[in-house]
Formats: C-alpha cells, sequence, structure tokens
C-alpha cells in the first residue's frame, strides 16, 4: 500500500512500552502527517506494504511517501525530523559514533522487548511481549 501521508509508522499497539512512546508522537502529531498502523490489529498485514511479517514484529519499522523501508534508530529519526523534535537525538544520530551506540541500544531493547508487560486490554495469556511466529499470517 502507498502512504498518503509522510510516513507510515507501524508499531506493537499491545507493549506497554511501545504504546507510550507512540502515543507521545500521535499528541505532537498535530498536522496528521503520520498514518500510525498497530501491527496487532486483526486484519493487519505485514506482506500488503511489503513487509517482512517476521521482521517488522520484532524491530520498529516505517516507510516513507517515496516508498523506502526504514527500521529502528532510522525510523525514530524520521518521526523526530518530520514532528520537529529531539533535534539534539537527530544531530547524534547523523554522528558516525554516536549512532553506533544508539543501534546498540535498540538492537539491546529488542532483546528484551519480548518481555515487557503486555497491555491488558490486548490479548495476552501470560502477560509478556512472547510472538508465536508460526501463527503469523504472511
Amino acid at each position: 500500500m502507498e502512504p498518503t501521508k509522510s510516513l507510515q509508522v507501524f508499531y506493537d499497539g499491545g507493549c506497554v512500552v511501545c504504546n507510550h512512546e507512540i502515543n507521545f508522537y500521535k499528541k505532537r502529531d498535530i498536522q496528521s502527517k503520520i498514518e500510525w498502523i498497530d501491527i496487532n490489529l486483526p486484519l493487519f498485514s505485514a506482506s500488503s506494504y511489503g513487509l517482512n511479517p517476521m521482521k517488522v514484529r520484532e524491530r520498529f519499522h516505517s516507510i516513507t511517501k517515496d516508498g523506502k523501508i526504514l527500521d529502528g534508530v532510522e525510523s525514530f529519526m524520521t518521526i523526530w525530523k518530520i514532528m520537529g523534535i529531539f533535534k539534539p537525538l537527530i544531530f547524534l544520530a547523523e554522528k558516525k559514533y554516536s549512532r553506533k551506540l544508539m543501534d546498540f541500544g535498540y538492537k539491546f531493547f529488542t532483546v528484551v522487548r519480548p518481555y515487557l508487560p503486555r497491555r491488558k486490554d490486548y490479548a495476552c495469556d501470560d502477560g509478556s511481549c512472547v510472538v508465536d511466529y508460526s501463527k503469523i499470517p504472511s
């Protein structure tokens, strides 16, 4: 699906931490430049956006208006640029060594994220973010 807004952002709305951060951004997206897509919604299909179903659940993804697929820190940087926020973080992310540190921090988060609490209003039997990848539609 081709984006109609500046950016399409794919997030795990069931993850408490992820959802909290996205809500922070949504409140600041007063010009509605970003389309926020919860990958947990029943009709979500990663492949309809040209995304790998497993990777989109492992890492934060976004798609630019011109169709470029971004993930991790690159996705966050693009959100910050569109919204005009966190300029010092953008500056750091554009520098080689601080970017490596940010990428490492994000990689660490992707390892612990499956063990973070899930939202109570989302279906989750054991209260964690463990995803059964065999049940993800392609």
